[in-house]
């Protein structure tokens, strides 16, 4: 009992770590719930919907994932900057990260008028690629938002002031659900808009978000953090906030690469399988969204103690994270193959449209079961060495694994003709590569080079284990 006391209230134990994490928890639970009630109403509206909808939005993402990554890296330098107590510098590097995400609007909305081309190149029908161009369309009406929303939302949590990041996002996630359902099956005066209103209430929600976002950020009490004054391009800080945030960026970019290729090779397989891949995802977001919740609150401590040279308590804190990570994650995957009916009730249908799919989700649930582990391994050692500045051995480790994810997993396809073992060999693919990734940064992580790292000026670093 008394270890057990311990580990709870020690410096950078569990109780610290989740006062944190837990906002960034609750918040991606928002989030991933959105996303999980928006499948379910594509569910009831049809399958096309729910086929088309998990790779328009895996290239959503990807087109996203580049910036985003630098976005997210924010919070990273914010956290650096509080511990080390130059807090002067923390709205300048925030308003680098704005000025990106200014420049990407424009970029997206034109992107987002090619969205059918795209998909017909991929080599999906001509009637599903209409659908997915829909959705992408309509989620290019948002991407700068959320470009700006990793941005701004860094530096509250930078500062661990994400309990402010969890209410603005719980009013997104509310007014994201009201407007799904009212979009999609139509009502008061406004008509029945299936994929495309589900992606057009997912813009607006982005965008109220940053109005939200905004103006916190503009509030008088942080004009001392540089909010208000420090708003001009600073090339020589914009030069150190590229050189860290860009491989982060990178590694979202490729990991989405190798993802979306995922979700965009099995319609070309089979609908049904790509129907099913898109409700066990969904169903799953549920799981492991809430783990990088978790990293992210990692990610944070470990750079707030990098900035007050105390690599030893950012350590502490990483364990901290995969025994709560690995407590949590483990129910769910023996949840998954013990009870999966625990987790379809919800896509039934009068119909019986799920029927048709029900049996693969429940195949599909088994690889989910094993790799959800090895994610929230993976999650929380990466959050940890890239909270020190570890970004470029993580781009680097992403782009080979991810070649590797690609090849291995075309190859076997190439090999095997029946389409649902085609199907089967790609998820086996998928879970070898989370594998190796958690694998490879378990061990980096004991090698122990992050804790002589800094992405902040003028810190001396403590070295060595």
């Amino acid at each position: 009992m008394d270890r057990l006391k311990t580990w709870w209230s020690q410096p950078c134990g569990a109780k610290e770590l989740l006062a944190i994490a837990l906002p960034l928890i609750a918040s991606t639970i928002s989030w991933t719930v959105m996303q999980f009630c928006d499948r379910i109403f594509l569910t009831w509206h049809s399958n096309e919907s729910l086929a088309a909808v998990l790779p328009a939005g895996a290239v959503a993402w990807t087109i996203t994932s580049l910036p985003m990554g630098i976005g997210f890296y924010c919070a990273t330098f914010v956290a650096q900057y509080f511990g080390a107590d130059q807090k002067e510098k923390i709205g300048a590097i925030v308003w680098q990260g704005i000025w990106i995400g200014l420049l990407c609007i424009p970029v997206y909305l034109l992107i987002g008028m090619y969205g059918e081309q795209i998909f017909l190149k991929i080599g999906h029908s001509p009637d599903l690629a209409i659908l997915e161009h829909e959705y992408f369309l309509a989620l290019s009406f948002g991407s700068g938002a959320v470009i700006l929303d990793a941005v701004i939302s860094s530096f509250f949590v930078g500062q661990g002031k994400t309990g402010t990041v969890m209410y603005v996002n719980f009013f997104a996630a509310g007014l994201n659900l009201l407007l799904d359902f009212w979009f999609i099956f139509g009502g008061l005066g406004v008509p029945e808009m299936g994929i495309w209103g589900a992606g057009l209430a997912t813009s607006i929600a982005a965008w109220a978000k940053i109005l939200i976002f905004t103006w916190l950020f503009f509030l008088p009490r942080n004009a001392e953090l540089g909010t208000r004054s420090r708003w001009h391009l600073d090339f020589s800080l914009m030069k150190r906030y590229l050189r860290f945030g860009l491989p982060n960026g990178l590694q979202f970019l490729i990991e989405g690469l190798a993802v979306t290729f995922f979700f965009v090779v099995i319609p070309t397989i089979s609908e049904t399988a790509s129907a099913a891949a898109s409700v066990v995802f969904s169903i799953n977001m549920l799981v492991i969204f809430p783990v990088f919740g978790l990293g992210m609150g990692c990610s944070t401590l470990v750079g707030q103690k990098i900035g007050e040279q105390q690599p030893d308590l950012a350590s502490r804190t990483t364990f901290n994270a995969l025994i709560l990570g690995l407590l949590y994650t483990g129910i769910f995957a023996i949840a998954y193959i013990a009870a999966p009916g625990l987790f379809t009730f919800a896509h039934e249908t009068e119909g019986g449209e799920f029927a048709k799919i029900k049996d693969l989700v429940i195949l599909y649930l088994k690889f989910v079961a094993v790799y959800c582990i090895f994610d929230t391994v993976q999650i929380v050692f990466v959050s940890a060495i890239k909270g020190a500045g570890d970004t470029r051995f993580v781009v680097i480790v992403t782009i080979i694994t991810a070649l590797l994810f690609v090849g291995v997993g075309s190859l076997g396809a190439s090999l095997i003709s029946e389409p649902n073992a085609k199907v089967n060999w790609w998820w086996l693919s998928l879970t070898g590569w989370i594998l190796l990734l958690s694998a490879i940064y378990w061990l980096r992580f004991r090698q122990g080079k992050w804790r002589s790292m800094s992405v902040i000026e003028d810190v001396s670093m403590c070295l060595s284990d």
